[in-house]
This record gives structure tokens, C-alpha cells and sequence, in this order.
């Protein structure tokens, strides 16, 4: 008998059972997909010697997260690679703006707003490491007052209007592009704390893109997954419970949809899954260039994140997509 079966190796399947195998448990993880990491995979998509990312492409909290830095990738031979802005964000008919990982940088081309951008980010940095604990924490324990305190006196005026105090077209813009990554209603409380967040990290430990892809992570995670005794296996659906082998404990990194024919629920909590309104979610498309992007301004080719979203009233007002109902 394992002691514990693991079923999806996406991101939190592979985390939840490395952390049991640090235990000392004995873990199974089961994949249907023929190669682990879900989000984190990394294929060639449209030609054999071009990997694309699958989905997460930048790891901007790879170098903060506890259990990320916990892997040591860099003495797993995944270097992780940053280029001179974590991020750009083109404008009609203007330059662009940037959040170079110097702050003093970004601030001189922000204009009157440098001096705004410097004050709602600087003291973040300079306590990041509160700041990241408290965002990360599972809210259990007292929080530290300093980090609680930066960010309440950041957080209103960001969530009730996009780009909060900042005053100029570019700077709204800069900060609304990182908001966008929380994906839902702008403004809100939930896109202030990701803009926050993400915002002062890009002047910090930066936004970078992990050499070999996504999929190198995933590859780490695995192997030190099987060096502790655990067992991936992959091409496998689920498709019930009964066909795990005997363990002590289940765990299933699956959606609603997935989880409802595998397990033996109460027919209450069934009927909640099938309530279950997923929310926004985001779109990718894969393209095999030659050459470099052709931006309208140059300066863009510095950054390895872009965020063609336009000023902060277009971004602002963009449709948040409603998920169909149930049975629509």
C-alpha cells in the first residue's frame, strides 16, 4: 500500500507531492497527459527545434515563492534569465512605457509621475520579503504589521480606480497591465494586490523566464520527486477512484468538471460542482517569427513581457467575458 496517490501533475499536483515525499511518504502521482507539469509543460509546437511554453511562460514568483526557491534550480542547471524591463507596454502614437529593473530608470521616463511611482513602490521593496509573506501566507498567523500597514494605505485607491494616484496616461497604463494579470473586473481589490505585488517585484527580483522553459521546473520537481522514492506515472487518465492503487491518502489536483465522475460524492456536493461557474480565462497564441518583433517603438524589445492593452481607460473597459451557466 502507497501512502498517498496524487492525481494531475500540474503545478500544485507536483508541489503537494513533493512535499509529502519530503515527509517520508510514499507518493504516486498519476498524469493523462504523457508529460508532467500541466501549465508548466513545454512542447515544439510548430517546429521540432522551437519550444513553446504551454501556459506559464514568466515566473515572476519563482524567486520569492518559499516552495519554488526551496528546488534550488539554479544547482539543477535551470538558470533563471531576466531581460533589462520585466515589462512594456506599447501606447498609440507615444512611446512606450517600462518598468526597467531599475527603478531609478523607470522613474526618470515616467515624467511628473516618477516621483509617484517611486513612493507607492519603493517602500514595498524595501520590505519585499514581508510583503511576499503576507500575500503568500495562508492568513493564520499574525500578519507583520509593516507589510500589513504598506498595503493598506495602497490598496483602496488602487482598487477602487485603476492606476490609483498616478496622474499621467503612461504610468496608468504601466500599472494597469500588471493589474490585468489578476484576470477579472478592473479595478478591484483582488487587481490592486496583483499590480501591487507584481509591480514592485519587477524592481526587485524581476520577472524572469526560466532557460529551457517552463517545462525545465516541472522536469526538477519530477526528478526530485523519484529520487525520494516517488512514482510518476504518465499516459494514465483517472477516470475513478477505484482505479488508484491502495493508499492512505487521495489528493486531486483536477477542476470541478474532472472530479465529479471520479469521485464517490454526496449527491449535495455534486450538485455544487455542477453549479460551478468557472471565471475568466485567458487565450494564447503561438507564433514562429524570424527576426526580431517589429515594434513601433524599439525600446519594447527590452522587455520580455508585453502588455498591448492601451491606456489605462481601454483596459479598464474591456469586457469581463461571463462564463455560460450551467446547462446553457
Amino acid at each position: 500500500m502507497t501512502d498517498a496517490v496524487v492525481v494531475g501533475s500540474g503545478p500544485n499536483g507536483l508541489a503537494a507531492a513533493l512535499t509529502l515525499a519530503r515527509a517520508g511518504l510514499r507518493v504516486e502521482v498519476f498524469e493523462a497527459h504523457e508529460r508532467v507539469g500541466g501549465g508548466l509543460r513545454t512542447e515544439a509546437l510548430l517546429d521540432s527545434e522551437v519550444l513553446h511554453d504551454i501556459c506559464a511562460a514568466v515566473h515572476p514568483m519563482t524567486p520569492v515563492s518559499p516552495f519554488m526557491r526551496s528546488l534550488g534550480l539554479e544547482a539543477h542547471g535551470v538558470a533563471l534569465l531576466h531581460s533589462p524591463a520585466a515589462y512594456g507596454h506599447p501606447l498609440q502614437g507615444r512611446p512606450a512605457a517600462l518598468a526597467w529593473r531599475d527603478l531609478d530608470a523607470t522613474c526618470a521616463e515616467l515624467g511628473p509621475d516618477g516621483r509617484r511611482w517611486r513612493r507607492l513602490m519603493l517602500p514595498l521593496m524595501q520590505r519585499s520579503a514581508d510583503v511576499v509573506d503576507l500575500m503568500l501566507s495562508t492568513q493564520r498567523t499574525p500578519p507583520n504589521p509593516t507589510a500589513l500597514a504598506l498595503l493598506a494605505t495602497r490598496l483602496p485607491a488602487h482598487a477602487l480606480r485603476a492606476g490609483g494616484d498616478l496622474r499621467t496616461e503612461v504610468a496608468r497604463a504601466l500599472l494597469t497591465g500588471v493589474a490585468a494579470h489578476g484576470i477579472g473586473r478592473l479595478p478591484s481589490p483582488a487587481s490592486a494586490a496583483v499590480a501591487l505585488l507584481l509591480g514592485h517585484l519587477a524592481h526587485t527580483t524581476g520577472w524572469p523566464v526560466p532557460r529551457g522553459g517552463s517545462g525545465a521546473v516541472a522536469a526538477v520537481v519530477d526528478r526530485q520527486i523519484e529520487r525520494l522514492g516517488g512514482r510518476i506515472h504518465t499516459g494514465v487518465r483517472v477516470n475513478s477512484l477505484n482505479d488508484l492503487p491502495t493508499r492512505r491518502l487521495t489528493l486531486l489536483d483536477v477542476s470541478p468538471r474532472e472530479l465529479a465522475p471520479i469521485a464517490p460524492l454526496p449527491a449535495g456536493y455534486l450538485r455544487a460542482l455542477s453549479r460551478y461557474r468557472y471565471g475568466p480565462g485567458a487565450a494564447k497564441a503561438d507564433f514562429l517569427v524570424e527576426g526580431a518583433i517589429p515594434w513601433t517603438d524599439p525600446c519594447l524589445s527590452h522587455a520580455a513581457t508585453i502588455h498591448p492593452g492601451g491606456t489605462r481607460g481601454t483596459a479598464q473597459n474591456w469586457p469581463t467575458p461571463r462564463p455560460p451557466r450551467p446547462g446553457a
